[in-house]
């Protein structure tokens, strides 16, 4: 996790662990949202609730307003966990 997600997720109230693609491997294989600026290739804004297997299971894109977007997010992993899916990371 880098300096900037890790002060993040304690403002947000956050308690789970948040992904850093510094390298952006994560988002070529998965082939997200992209845009240029400038020579600098940068991903748009998008949130995956990911499970302890590793398999995307909500996806939230395009993400306008980053409250609500967090909150539909952990809406989305509780209702799993409630279901007895549980085991839900969010990425």
């Amino acid at each position: 996790m880098n300096l900037r997600s890790a002060a993040f997720a304690p403002a947000e109230g956050l308690t789970f662990p948040l992904l850093s693609d510094m390298d952006a491997r994560l988002a070529a294989a998965l082939r997200l949202p992209t845009f240029r600026a400038g020579q600098a290739l940068r991903l748009k804004r998008v949130i995956l609730v990911v499970d302890a297997t590793r398999l995307v299971r909500h996806v939230i894109y395009p993400v306008l307003d980053i409250s609500a977007a967090l909150r539909e997010a952990v809406a989305a992993a509780e209702e799993r966990a409630m279901a007895g899916h549980g085991g839900v990371d969010e990425v």
